[in-house]
């Protein structure tokens, strides 16, 4: 399986997060089409995954009124 993997960080929590993610689904035998921002997606890398994982940080109580800033 290959997995293209989107993220936006704001403090780099979420980028490590990412990378991690990245690393233990090798371990599993996943390809990796990439690592990339959000903002900036690697377009090819995304339609040539299988799966498409997107990771954000959030504003807002841990249960409650969670949203990406600015939309909430």
């Amino acid at each position: 399986m290959k997995a293209a993997i989107l993220v936006e960080s704001l403090t780099g929590n979420t980028w490590r997060a990412g990378e991690r993610i990245a690393a233990l689904l090798q371990q599993e035998g996943w390809s990796i089409t990439g690592l990339d921002r959000v903002r900036q997606p690697n377009h090819a890398a995304i339609q040539d995954a299988d799966f498409v994982l997107v990771g954000t940080w959030t504003h807002g109580l841990f249960v409650v009124g969670q949203a990406p800033w600015g939309l909430g």
